[in-house]
Formats: structure tokens, sequence, C-alpha cells
């Protein structure tokens, strides 16, 4: 049994290192906060929960997200609240939602993924580094602008794809 050519470029994408940075930022200036005002005992439980969010829940929803692409095509997603393992050649649709980059899998499940949103962008937007990687073959999309659009694009002539019909 021979195995598939390491066709993709290895590469982890996370959260924007801005976005990372601001939000560790004001955790340590939530700390500091409490750190100067003190703790007089009297704090309430709306208060604890306050500083549990602004200090461990927000840094965590920006330093945890990645997407892991391998050269053999092996995807690790880690969202908020799941990570899920797959391969380049079972994803059926990419879309953009209020939410971000969404995958639809052969199998019928989705994940969703913050790391990429349709925002402002300097020179192109990050999704088309991320769908040129998934390609493999270096080419470029005929029409990239279609992940952005309702709906997304499907990828179908992924490298070394030898499904019937395609």
């Amino acid at each position: 049994m021979t195995q598939a050519p390491d066709v993709y470029r290895s590469k982890t994408w996370r959260v924007r290192l801005w976005i990372q940075a601001g939000c560790v930022l004001q955790a340590v200036g939530w700390v500091a906060l409490f750190g100067v005002l003190g703790i007089r005992g009297n704090e309430g439980l709306l208060t604890w929960a306050a500083a549990v969010g602004f200090v461990v829940v927000v840094p965590f929803l920006a330093l945890w997200p990645a997407i892991r692409l391998r050269r053999d095509g092996a995807l690790v997603l880690r969202g908020w609240t799941q990570v899920r393992r797959a391969h380049v050649a079972e994803i059926a649709r990419l879309s953009m939602t209020e939410y971000g980059l969404r995958f639809e899998f052969e199998d019928g499940r989705t994940f969703t993924s913050v790391i990429f949103q349709a925002t402002h962008y300097f020179r192109r937007p990050r999704v088309l580094e991320f769908i040129d990687a998934l390609r493999g073959d270096g080419e470029t999309l005929y029409d990239p602008w279609d992940v952005l659009k309702p709906g997304g694009i499907e990828l179908y002539s992924l490298p070394g794809d030898d499904r019937p019909g395609d």
C-alpha cells in the first residue's frame, strides 16, 4: 500500500496576535486593578464571576482556538468547546458565517472556527491563505472571494482525490 505524497504546507493558524495581546493585557490590567484596590472581603458572587470572566475566560477564548494543517492533509480544528480531527479530503464545503469559517464535512457534521472572520483586511483575507494551503497544489482558486459569500465554496479537485465522479 502506497502512501499519498505530502503535498500540503504544514501550518498553524491562530487568532490574530494583536487580539491575543489585547486579551492578555486586559487580564493583566484587571489583576493589577484588584491588586491596587485590594480585596475587602465583602465582594459578591457577581464581582468574582466578572473577575474570572475577564482574567481567565477572555484570554482562553483568544489563546485556545487554532487550526493546524499537516503535510499529509490531516487537520486539527480546535474550537472553544471542541476539538475535531479530520482530513482535507473530508471537507465538503467551506463558508463564512457571522461566527467565522464554517466547515461542512462529508459525514454531515459541521465545525465553525473563529480563527477566520469576514472583517477588514490589508492585502487579502487570511482565509484565502488557508484555502490555498488546503488545495495543496499551489494554485489559486479561480474566484477565491466566493468563500466570503453566503453559501461559501466547495472544494472539488483536491490533490490525490480519486473518488468516483470527480
